[in-house]
């Protein structure tokens, strides 16, 4: 049996989000949320279209404090198991964390991009730009309450679905640590490069307060998401 490829979304007003992959596809549904869309897909090496009506973001919402969780399509994905020989099976977990390295870095951008736009909104007042930014900012970011409404949701997947988020969980981490980041492991190695490039060594007091700073904007950050996680799941 062929598998259906979605290849496009568009609203009645003539915009059209191209979806190549499951991130795209959720930014594609969010975008139109509880629009009149026409879903255009491949069946059997045809492209076909189909018309339908995405739920709201309140819809969705509503839905993530039940048993039912739904997208934006009224579904949710699940899981598909592949038995891959031993050979290939280290070859396809490289090409995985690839995607997921990409998928991470896009996540961060989206979260950086809503992240300006939720200040600029601010400074012009302009509201509308300050609530998408708000939405496209947190709607990719997500914290300890995320994580344990994540595994209390798909716990019945079973135990490879939890060792996925457990993956996934610790690649992120990974990539945020090299980041140029103060505080982080990436942030001690960017200062000490700087220093070593302009051969001016900063002073302990120096590092401490750069550092610390970075400490407390982390914390403070970290303190933002567990709100907004704890408003969005409960």
């Amino acid at each position: 049996n062929s598998l259906d490829v979605i290849l496009k979304v568009s609203n009645n007003a003539g915009q059209s989000r191209v979806v190549s992959d499951t991130a795209q596809l959720h930014n594609a549904t969010q975008a139109f949320a509880g629009q009149a869309v026409t879903i255009t897909y491949k069946h059997q090496g045809q492209v076909l279209q189909k018309s339908t009506t995405l739920l709201s973001k309140s819809e969705v919402d509503a839905s993530k404090k039940t048993d039912n969780p739904k997208g934006y399509l009224g579904i949710v994905p699940t899981n598909l198991t592949v038995q891959r020989s031993t050979w290939s099976a280290p070859i396809v977990a490289v090409g995985l964390t690839k995607q997921l390295v990409v998928l991470t870095f896009q996540g961060l951008g989206h979260a950086l991009s809503g992240l300006g736009s939720l200040i600029a909104g601010g400074l012009t007042g302009n509201h509308t730009a300050r609530q998408n930014g708000q939405e496209q900012a947190t709607s990719q970011v997500g914290g300890p309450v995320a994580i344990v409404a994540v595994l209390w949701s798909g716990g019945s997947l079973g135990l490879s679905f939890v060792l996925m988020v457990i993956a996934i969980i610790s690649l992120t981490l990974a990539l945020m640590n090299v980041l140029p980041i103060p505080a982080l492991d990436g942030g001690r190695l960017f200062v000490m490069w700087l220093s070593r490039l302009f051969r001016h060594p900063l002073s302990a007091a120096a590092e401490e307060r750069i550092h610390g700073t970075g400490m407390a904007v982390l914390l403070a950050l970290f303190a933002l998401i567990t709100i907004v996680d704890v408003r969005r799941f409960f």
